[in-house]
């Protein structure tokens, strides 16, 4: 039997993929991942469908959420792991859910996560997904609002490259 004894990989250009310590812990240095939530609440119109914006930074590798669109655009082909909560304190009727859509913008797939009627109190919502994509695919989170006035909603959203 053979041993590859190595504690980096590294590129021929020098940049570090990976490192293994003494106790078998592998790092990878440039896995990409985000967290973002709201930092104030982003009002969505009766009848409308509204992607969320989250605008406040929470930690990042990369800079592949854009906080001007909501988008996360996949920086390489993989398997990535989506997180995001969904809350809102009035009574309406509603639904989010996260959209993948695929570089050309012509595959959508969409998995509700969320609809129901409030009931007049607050109600949080959250869902976890993996989801395939291939580089310069992105996702979001979007809210629908479906009677009564403009809602206010809160929320967060987070994912990472798994490999």
């Amino acid at each position: 039997m053979s041993n590859l004894l190595v504690q980096n990989i590294k590129h021929t250009n020098g940049t570090t993929a990976q490192t293994i310590d003494s106790s078998g812990h592998v790092t990878d240095s440039v896995r990409p991942y985000f967290s973002y939530r709201l930092d104030t609440a982003q009002s969505v119109a009766t009848s409308t469908q509204t992607n969320i914006v989250h605008n406040l930074l929470i930690s990042q590798r990369g800079d592949d959420y854009s906080t001007s669109t909501g988008f996360y655009t996949a920086p390489i082909t993989g398997l990535y792991q989506f997180n995001a909560d969904v809350q809102i304190a009035t009574d309406t009727q509603w639904q989010w859910f996260l959209q993948h859509t695929n570089a050309g913008g012509t595959g959508i797939r969409t998995y509700v996560a969320h609809n129901q009627s409030s009931g007049g109190k607050t109600t949080h919502a959250n869902a976890s997904y993996m989801i395939y994509m291939t580089a310069t695919d992105y996702v979001h989170v979007r809210v629908a609002h479906f009677y009564g006035s403009n809602r206010d909603f809160y929320g967060h959203f987070n994912g990472y490259f798994i490999g």
